[in-house]
């Protein structure tokens, strides 16, 4: 953990987790809360044959970093690499863990699932397992995620591995009503990357959406810049509500 003290940045402290062991992944991914209280640090476990997923909560206590709580699926099994994408809400009372590799059903292997979770004092509870509106084979639901400032609106990659013109991959964005959440829809490249296989090749491999929920910017980092090109040069895609 580094912090700017005004004249240049210096690092605060090393953060591990409690319950790391030769299997574990611990800080795959990262998030921090606007106010810079609380950090939720993502472990998926490695590629050995046991690994389970868990996101680690760390906050701020005025003086020093202390683990506060591990969270994990309700549901978790092994390889499911829960914890490859984290992201907690600006206000710090959500938090939203991809497991890209979820098995939904015998048929469904690795089509993913998002796990949304709320700071309710003394702790944090799973409030709701998020899946893709058609979940298929190898879709990867929840490679990579991001949350709004108050957690009410929230972007879900779905890097889907099958194939340069894959029509599965996507980027969901999932809305919060009171305590539930709903699809909201899904988004693809446009019109004319659609046309072009390569600009499917993982289109939401990485998301992040704005304070007021209303922009999503989604990367694609191996695409040429046209069809059957050698070059794999990237794109971002920007999405605006209106």
């Amino acid at each position: 953990m580094f912090k700017f003290n005004g004249v240049s940045w210096v690092q605060e402290v090393i953060i591990s987790g409690s319950a790391t062991n030769n299997q574990s992944a611990f800080g795959f991914s990262v998030d921090i809360d606007d106010a810079g209280q609380r950090v939720v640090i993502g472990d998926p476990g490695s590629i050995l044959p046991n690994a389970t997923g868990k996101a680690y909560t760390n906050i701020w206590t005025g003086t020093s970093w202390i683990e506060e709580a591990i969270l994990s699926a309700s549901d978790g099994t092994i390889k499911d690499r829960f914890g490859r994408a984290v992201s907690i809400s600006g206000d710090s009372n959500y938090i939203i863990v991809g497991a890209p590799e979820k098995d939904n059903s015998p048929s469904d292997t690795d089509s993913g699932g998002a796990y949304i979770f709320k700071f309710q004092n003394p702790g944090w509870t799973e409030q709701q397992i998020l899946e893709a509106s058609a979940p298929a084979f190898e879709l990867r639901y929840g490679y990579s995620v991001s949350l709004g400032p108050d957690g009410s609106r929230a972007a879900i990659g779905a890097n889907s591995i099958l194939g340069d013109n894959s029509i599965l991959r996507g980027v969901y964005i999932v809305n919060r009503v009171i305590n539930t959440w709903s699809e909201e829809i899904k988004l693809t490249p446009g019109a004319p990357f659609e046309l072009i296989p390569s600009d499917y090749k993982q289109f939401g491999n990485a998301v992040s959406i704005t304070d007021d929920g209303n922009r999503v910017a989604i990367g694609s980092p191996d695409v040429g810049i046209d069809e059957g090109s050698p070059s794999d040069l990237g794109r971002v895609h920007v999405f605006h509500y209106n």
